[in-house]
């Protein structure tokens, strides 16, 4: 799934998650009795079970509230589901028994300043303080013991956060668009930090986990002003693009000392997963010296590094992600340890796979001008036309030039009109990355019979490509939006028997294909 609609999706779940939990009363069809709702003052409230009250709503109009500690002598230990959802309260002083604040219970009260606890509470759940734009300061009691999903998300004009020293979690986007919140630092108990709990906090500069175990997916995506983050001694476990688009990132710095991750080099690496994970966008660092017992690329990890002018890969080098090395513009050399003094080029031979668009905008590679870039084991990472010293199309082994006869009304030919190149790959190529990412020339190709895998983006945008052959191939993968955009697409040839998985959006925008048959390997 797309992350910016799981991020959507997420927001949609909190929003419905007091309806969800309304659903779970209900038992083979039987509601159970809902609680009478009584009045005190202006003050809404049910009785729990155990004779304390809930307070679950307000029918006055003051800005500054103050909720009462007992209700016709009953004691408030609870605000209710919504119960003062989008009110124009500046200020909120909370009762001194309360233990639980309820889903969405003060959501979109965006003119509340100030909100004053006590030191009972315990619990704040989901979307409690949702969009409290103005909310500017949250001290909790160090008896808070749980946060809900998205407890603070949209709270922008919150600056500082300090953390209950017995919290041991930070749910899925409980600190979303907090875009006021400049620096932050866990507790000593707090040792997982959720999905997108941070998504756009954009005005976050330091942060600081002191022994957090576990760290979500885009924990920290869009954080736009993160410069420095300290990962601690105790991490185990980390989830994908929990730096996207940090472009402001200068360091990560992890203590090696647990054995799970290092920052040696300046780069982020998973040593059990073998994965370099995430080279901060502003280093300063010109050269970057793979670990030798680095087998993977994540996707991402290095987009947008400027400064990197020579990358030394590891000899185990299998994999390299989707956006590895995407907009690394200054790359002059990339080598393994082997490589000559000379060679600029020079890939692993261990090298099975690069995904989509690895290498797109690296001038290093675009400006390369042999017909085939093919490294590793069969990894064709790039494909050029060949053209005479006027920029005309010519034939190669693999590319012949079509043409179309074209004549005048009378039937005299005028001239025959190129029309752009039919390819044949060699054999031996077993992986295309995007290597006809935007190449307009190539109106057909053929894949070789050893070819296994197309990489996410491998024909993406790829306008005149009229039809593609893979029926001798043994093509058991096609990535992601591989054929997106081919506007002119209107055969593609699938192998009989070996495709088994094929990604999303694969056609999308294909506007002139008519009619694919789906191999029964699918």
């Amino acid at each position: 799934m797309n992350k910016k609609i799981l991020i959507i999706s997420l927001v949609a779940v909190i929003a419905v998650a007091a309806a969800v939990a309304i659903g779970a009363l209900f038992l083979g069809g039987a509601e159970l009795p809902e609680r009478e709702v009584l009045v005190y003052g202006d003050f809404k409230y049910t009785v729990n079970e155990d004779g304390r009250a809930c307070i679950v709503g307000y029918l006055g109009d003051e800005s500054e509230l103050v909720i009462p500690s007992t209700v016709d002598g009953r004691t408030v230990v609870e605000i209710g589901d919504g119960a003062f959802e989008g009110k124009e309260f500046v200020s909120v002083t909370l009762g001194s028994f309360v233990k639980r604040i309820g889903k969405s219970a003060f959501s979109e009260c965006n003119a509340m300043d100030d909100f004053f606890v006590n030191d009972e509470l315990e619990i704040i759940d989901d979307n409690a303080f949702y969009g409290c734009g103005s909310l500017n300061a949250f001290d909790f009691p160090e008896s808070v013991h749980t946060l809900g999903v998205g407890a603070f998300y949209g709270c922008g004009d919150l600056s500082h956060v300090s953390l209950p020293l017995g919290l041991k979690r930070i749910p899925t986007l409980c600190f979303a668009s907090c875009t006021g919140l400049t620096q932050f630092r866990t507790a000593n108990a707090l040792v997982e930090i959720e999905d997108y709990a941070f998504y756009n906090a954009s005005g976050l500069v330091t942060v600081t986990l002191v022994n957090v175990e576990k760290i979500g997916s885009y924990v920290f995506e869009d954080c736009a002003a993160l410069q420095d983050i300290d990962l601690g001694p105790s991490l185990k476990s980390i989830g994908d693009g929990v730096f996207y688009n940090c472009d402001a990132l200068k360091t990560i710095t992890v203590d090696s000392s647990g054995g799970y991750f290092t920052s040696e080099g300046g780069a982020l690496v998973d040593i059990k997963n073998k994965t370099v994970l995430q080279m901060p966008m502003m280093t300063e660092a010109e050269s970057y010296r793979f670990p030798d017992y680095v087998e993977y690329v994540a996707e991402y990890a290095f987009r947008n590094v400027l400064s990197l002018k020579e990358i030394v890969l590891s000899e185990s080098l299998r994999e390299i992600g989707t956006y590895g090395f995407y907009f690394c513009d200054n790359i002059e050399r990339i080598v393994t340890p082997s490589a000559s003094a000379e060679e600029k080029i020079k890939f692993p031979s261990s090298l099975t796979r690069v995904g989509g668009l690895a290498f797109e905008r690296c001038a290093f590679f675009e400006n390369y001008r042999e017909e085939l870039l093919i490294v590793g084991d069969g990894v064709l990472i790039k494909f050029y036309p060949q053209v005479d010293s006027t920029m005309n199309l010519i034939d190669t082994e693999i590319s012949k030039v079509v043409r179309e006869d074209i004549y005048d009304p009378s039937g005299a030919l005028i001239k025959d009109k190129v029309m752009g190149l039919s390819v044949v790959l060699p054999e031996g190529i077993k992986c295309i990355a995007s290597a006809f990412a935007e190449i307009n020339s190539v109106v057909s190709v053929k894949l070789p019979s050893t070819l296994t895998e197309l990489s996410d983006y491998a024909f993406y945008h790829a306008t005149f490509l009229e039809s593609c052959d893979m029926s001798v191939s043994s093509v058991k993968t096609i990535g992601d939006h591989a054929f997106d955009n081919c506007q002119l697409l209107e055969k593609v040839v699938f192998p009989e028997n070996s495709l088994t998985d094929i990604g999303d959006y694969l056609f999308l925008d294909c506007y002139a294909l008519t009619e694919i048959t789906i191999p029964k390997s699918l």
